[in-house]
């Protein structure tokens, strides 16, 4: 079981639910086009990326900016596929593509 930040809390309702669904698809079809601007946008208190894979956090505009163009340069086709959204701030989301094979770090898979 994972415990997401304000699971204690009552889910919004039905309408907040949709709108906020409907921002995070915008979000990452923005991501995925390369559209910086645009998914940047989708956070207009702030940018805040927090990546439970590496334990690496990224805050702020130009910080989430910075780590969004080095994704976008290391998987040119960078597909996301929303799994969760959670109310209360979280989204997971599987990401997915192939690093070019010049661009590959030599260490094994990420």
């Amino acid at each position: 079981m994972i415990a997401f930040p304000g699971a204690d809390r009552p889910l919004p309702d039905g309408e907040l639910r949709r709108r906020r669904e409907k921002v995070v698809r915008e979000h990452m079809r923005a991501e995925m086009a390369g559209d910086l601007d645009a998914c940047l946008a989708t956070m207009p208190g702030g940018a805040d990326y927090a990546i439970k894979a590496t334990g690496r956090e990224h805050h702020g505009d130009e910080q989430v900016r910075e780590l969004l163009t080095d994704l976008l340069g290391a998987f040119p086709d960078l597909r996301l596929v929303p799994e969760l959204v959670h109310h209360h701030a979280v989204v997971v989301a599987q990401l997915t593509g192939q690093q070019p094979a010049a661009d590959r770090p030599d260490r094994g898979t990420m």
